[in-house]
């Protein structure tokens, strides 16, 4: 975190369990140290406290599963004056269907006079082909179907706790994909990248006005290119943090808080089959 918010960040080592070379998750929070191995060669290493910003989380194996840490803000430290929770009303990414221009209408022209012709000679049957159907060319998948799969397991998630449902907010959403972008282009798994604000700083400069905010990461190697692919890996990816148990469940309190009320989520598959997700909360 920026010594702007008044908290300092601490390095702390993750542990790290190695099953021949098999897929692996790591979660991490500041703090005292704790590490549980799961069958299949999966380990969640967790570092909890408050008010600190997670330490930087290296890169999994080729073809492994990185989430890191749940993290949440409580409120601003001393020296700050709180702002006005946000209260602009949140939608989901819009999409705008392609416009359609009204139907020409076609003038009608003068009468032609009618005049004797000459009959037209019965036409040879010809051999036609068929022309070839009409091709389009491919488009990059939208991520649109994974965020909007990510926002739905964790809306039912927060209801069967009788919690009330996130709503996506523009500001968070733009805070997340930048961060995304940052860590894909070779920062890795961190919170905060070399010269990237805190999370924090970063949905105030979004333009959200915030009185506690939040982050969880994530990253998955080895996804396919069609959306289905890559809404299943970060749907993947949340369910895991949602199976994390109590004390080393930072990503799983964020998603459950009952304080923070809007969310921004965004998934970006990167050249290398990389899928990176950001979820930033705030109230």
């Amino acid at each position: 975190m920026s010594s702007s918010r008044r908290a300092h960040s601490r390095n702390s080592a993750h542990g790290q369990h190695r099953a021949r070379r098999k897929p692996r998750i790591r979660l991490a929070v500041t703090g005292a140290a704790a590490l549980a191995a799961l069958g299949g060669g999966t380990a969640f290493a967790c570092f909890g406290g408050p008010h600190q910003a997670p330490p930087a989380a290296g890169h999994d194996e080729a073809g492994g599963t990185t989430a890191s840490d749940g993290h949440g803000w409580g409120r601003r430290p001393a020296g700050f004056r709180p702002t006005a929770p946000a209260t602009a009303s949140s939608t989901h990414r819009p999409h705008h269907p392609g416009q359609h221009s009204p139907t020409p209408t076609a003038k009608p022209t003068g009468s032609p006079t009618a005049a004797p012709t000459k009959p037209a000679p019965t036409p040879t049957a010809t051999t036609t082909r068929p022309a070839p159907p009409a091709t389009t060319a491919p488009t990059a998948p939208s991520s649109d179907d994974a965020v909007q799969q990510v926002l739905d397991l964790i809306n039912r998630n927060r209801a069967a706790q009788g919690l009330a449902p996130y709503t996506l907010l523009a500001g968070l959403n733009k805070s997340a994909a930048a961060h995304n972008q940052v860590m894909a282009s070779g920062c890795g798994l961190s919170h905060q990248c070399p010269g990237e604000p805190a999370f924090g700083d970063r949905e105030t400069a979004a333009g959200v006005h915030w009185m506690s905010a939040g982050e969880n990461i994530g990253e998955g190697g080895g996804v396919g290119s069609s959306a289905s692919e890559i809404a299943k890996s970060a749907v993947g990816l949340t369910q895991m943090m949602l199976d994390e148990k109590a004390p080393n469940d930072g990503h799983r309190r964020n998603i459950l808080s009952s304080g923070f009320t809007h969310i921004g989520i965004d998934v970006y598959r990167d050249a290398n089959g990389t899928v990176w997700m950001t979820q930033d909360f705030a109230n």
